[in-house]
Order: structure tokens, then sequence, then C-alpha cells
């Protein structure tokens, strides 16, 4: 049976730490093993920039697939390298190795993907530096703030300006919707809703007014306050004035 030396590769140890892309080339070069019907015989794993040529554990894997006699597996050639330069001097040592995602490649296959994925790493450094230039040219400070040095009052006042930040933003949003309630006035909420809901008003999520989000301004603008309904007395009769009396107009009507 043939053997297997796998090569995992990972730029960053954030990536690392979170094993996604470290099993995902594992899951490949084991799918491939069992395709072919060879063994891993051995596993090795670096974190290392592609653009780095200096790569210890890669110089171990390949050692110790020419002392086995084993082909180095990768799960994909841009795990291996992304410089031609440096793909050519790994085929001059003479160690077979194999892509998962493109087992069948030639050595002029692989060099013309090596040179593809060179200059696609040459145009993402090229593009992320045009990024930066044009937000330092807006005054844009780069760089990862030192969450660690804020204290509890600046953390305080942080979460105060959110707060403050949503407060009016909710405002802005709904206090038209809220002077639109009161001018209903008193009507039962079902009817409140279908009447917003036919003149068009909607949340900000541009769906209709629900009795939740009702409650949510009235708490924050107000409550809603009608004036009680008094119970009805009866007529409490007069006495008119001689003047009040319009000789024209029957009594009883002049009241």
């Amino acid at each position: 049976m043939n053997t297997l030396i796998a090569y995992y590769r990972v730029s960053t140890r954030k990536q690392e730490e979170t094993r996604l892309g470290l099993d995902a080339q594992r899951k490949a070069v084991h799918s491939y093993a069992h395709t072919t019907g060879q063994e891993v015989l051995a596993e090795f794993e670096e974190i290392e920039s592609g653009k780095d040529n200096d790569r210890p554990v890669l110089a171990e894997a390949m050692k110790r697939a020419k002392v086995t006699h084993s082909t180095l597996v990768i799960a994909k050639l841009d795990r291996l390298s992304r410089s031609v330069a440096f793909l050519s001097r790994l085929m001059e040592t003479g160690v077979s190795f194999v892509c998962c995602d493109n087992p069948h490649a030639t050595p002029l296959t692989l060099h013309i993907l090596a040179a593809l994925a060179q200059y696609e790493r040459e145009m993402t450094s090229k593009r992320t530096k045009e990024a930066l230039n044009a937000l330092k040219a807006r005054g844009v400070k780069l760089g990862t703030p030192r969450f660690d040095c804020f204290t509890d009052e600046h953390r305080q006042a942080g979460r105060a300006r959110s707060a403050e930040a949503r407060r009016a933003k909710f405002d802005q949003y709904y206090r038209p919707v809220y002077d639109r309630l009161v001018a209903m006035g008193r009507v039962k909420d079902s009817h409140a809703l279908e009447v917003l809901e036919r003149e068009g008003f909607k949340s900000r999520e541009g769906k209709p007014i629900y009795p939740n989000l009702l409650t949510k301004m009235r708490a924050r603008f107000g409550r809603l306050k009608h004036p009680k309904t008094s119970q009805s007395q009866p007529p409490q009769e007069r006495i008119l004035k001689d003047s009040e009396v319009n000789p024209d107009v029957p009594l009883d009507r002049a009241v």
C-alpha cells in the first residue's frame, strides 16, 4: 500500500485556534486517501504565511516523505506555496507531492496554477494597501484599538452614548407615528393599528406596526391620556330672565 505524508498550513494563529481551516484540509486529505486506497502515515501542521519560504515544518514533512518513500499530500496547492520559484525548488528535491483538489495535475499544470496563485496574492496585497492609503487620506486612524486600556468610566460612558444614540433613532423615526396615534383620540389598539397600516406607517424593519411597539412608544413619549367621561347628569332647570325670552320663539324652545 502506498503511503502519504500530509501537510496542513494556515496563515495565522487565530486560524489555528478555530481549527476550521485545518479540519477542512484534513478532511480533504483523508477523503483522497480513502478514495485512492492509500494510508496517511504522518501529519504535519504549520502556521506560516504562504509568501514565507522559510518553512521548518514543511522541510520536516518532506524529509519524512523522502525517508519513507511516501508522497507528500496537501489539500490545495496554495496551502503548499503561492510562489512559482518556491514550487520549482520543491520539485527539484525529488519528493513527489499531490494536491487533493487537482490530483492529476502535471508539473506544467502545477507551475501555471502556482503562477495564478502568486498573481492573486500580489493583487490582494496591492488592493489592501490601496484601501488602507485611502482610509489614511480620509483621516482614519488605522490599527487595532487597545480595549484593555479602557477604564470602567470609559466603558460606562460608551454604553451611555450608545443608549442615547439608540433613543435618538427611535425618537426620530417613531415620533410621527406616535403623534398620529395621539390624534386618533380614545380608540382601541386594534383600530389604531388598522389605521396606521392603512395610512402606510411601518416599523423600522419595514413591517406593520405591532402592539408591543405601541407600548414602547407610549413608554417613551408618554402614555396617551384621555379625559374621563363624566356620568350623564339630568338637566337642571334654569329660570330665564325676561331679556332671554324671544317673543317670536315658543317658550319651550327658548331654553
